[in-house]
């Protein structure tokens, strides 16, 4: 008998620089999770902040490659550990199609999905709008 070996999901990133020291990281092609990577002062440590990930967590290194790399790394692994585990086929179809997909009595919600997230303007976070 053998060991069932743990399947890692991962996601493709992208990599938004912003100025000189200052980067968002993106899962690709569906934004997910993003990591925000910057350099405290001239010639300081690098933080990683993931904001979208709970709990929310900061990282420091000692270059910008490592700061990349540590959140193009954990924002990938989230993002595909989340496809699976949070979205049914049907909902995942929606995402590839850039739409929302919140379930709804029809299916998914069918709306175009936001710049920088999975959501329509009528479902942030896959809720209902208060407004709404």
């Amino acid at each position: 008998m053998t060991a069932r070996r743990s399947t890692t999901y991962v996601s493709a990133v992208k990599v938004v620089k912003h100025a000189p020291g200052s980067f968002t990281v993106y899962a690709d092609p569906i934004p997910m999770h993003a990591a925000h990577v910057y350099q405290r002062g001239r010639h300081g440590v690098w933080v990683v902040e993931f904001h979208t990930v709970t709990p929310v967590r900061t990282w420091h290194k000692s270059t910008e490659k490592d700061a990349l790399v540590a959140a193009g790394d954990v924002v990938s692994r989230v993002t595909g550990r989340e496809w699976k585990d949070r979205f049914n086929g049907l909902q995942r179809y929606a995402m590839g199609q850039q739409k929302c997909p919140r379930m709804m009595s029809s299916g998914t919600c069918d709306q175009a999905a936001q710049p920088g997230t999975i959501w329509c303007e009528w479902h942030p976070g896959g809720k209902e709008r208060a407004d709404g």
